[in-house]
């Protein structure tokens, strides 16, 4: 920006100072030539040139100002392009960063369902695993008690047949005794 000033700066110097040597050598005499070669004198007599057209040209001026405004209203606008690109730039890197953090949110959203799911299947897994080992202590105290009321069945059965099974085993024994006695 700067550097296009400098240059418009310096094309309108060349301008007035091509226009000034233009009027000296018109109507200028000698001496004054050799004043346009030192640099104070010469802005003195850019100015002085600047008066003589406006006075003496001012449909220049007029053009010239015409000019000096397109070029304001050119440089006004590149500069509310500039502005309205960096405010549109603004806008996309909000909305891009707005969708990113959406995207995050929802990502979270779906994991926490995700955990969700998976803490209730384990859950549900560690209940039917406690209710089998429930099960099979109740079957391990259902195969014990069946066990020992057959034991004591037994024992009754065995408490009952106990007189005859005496009577028979004396008898038995008597007969072994009799047939390993030795004469």
């Amino acid at each position: 920006k700067l550097d296009a000033r400098a240059r418009e700066d310096e094309a309108r110097m060349l301008k007035i100072q091509e226009e000034v040597r233009a009027l000296s050598t018109l109507s200028f005499s000698t001496p004054l030539r050799s004043l346009l070669s030192s640099r104070s004198a010469l802005f003195s007599l850019c100015f002085l040139g600047a008066s003589i057209a406006r006075f003496f040209f001012p449909a220049l001026l007029s053009r010239r100002a015409h000019q000096g405004r397109q070029a304001r209203l050119r440089a006004e606008a590149q500069h509310q392009e500039r502005i309205k690109r960096e405010h549109q730039k603004k806008i996309e890197i909000k909305e891009t960063l707005d969708r990113q953090v959406e995207e995050m949110n929802r990502r979270k959203e779906v994991e926490k369902h995700l955990i969700a799911r998976q803490s209730e299947i384990f859950r549900q897994q560690a209940q039917e695993a406690a209710m089998d080992e429930q099960r099979r202590l109740q079957a391990r105290k259902r195969d014990q008690e069946i066990y020992r009321m057959q034991l004591e069945d037994q024992l009754r059965l065995d408490a009952k047949l106990r007189p005859a099974r005496d009577l028979m085993m004396t008898e038995v024994e008597k007969k072994l005794n009799r047939n390993f006695r030795q004469p």
